[in-house]
């Protein structure tokens, strides 16, 4: 299954006012942070769930694979690491800007 490229950053936007609250309190780091660690958990699973599924699948298409062994492990970390780090690239545009979100504008505008 895979999600709309927009799900993330829609995410973050509709918690522009626990953001701007934390912001009033906190620091950009500890912004950032709060975001980023939601992300985190669902890259994990993410991760877990696309490595069993491929796992489980990989003994009925191993006849299509040319040069790799169906449970390449290589292939499968090297997999995850690849879209492990794109996904938290993809995360931390929001983040940056849930982190510079002025918060006396956000709350104006709730």
């Amino acid at each position: 299954m895979m999600a709309r490229p927009s799900t993330w950053p829609s995410a973050v936007i509709s918690l522009t006012m626990p953001v701007a609250l934390a912001r009033s309190l906190a620091t950009r780091a500890s912004v950032m942070a709060l975001v980023l660690a939601d992300a985190r958990r669902v890259i994990a699973l993410g991760i877990v769930v696309g490595l069993v599924s491929a796992a489980a699948l990989a003994r009925s298409l191993g006849s299509f694979l040319f040069g790799v062994e169906p449970l390449d492990a290589a292939t499968f970390v090297s997999v995850a690491v690849v879209l492990g780090f794109s996904a938290a690239l993809a995360t931390a545009i929001p983040a940056l800007r849930a982190a510079r979100v002025d918060p006396v504008e956000a709350f104006r505008n709730e």
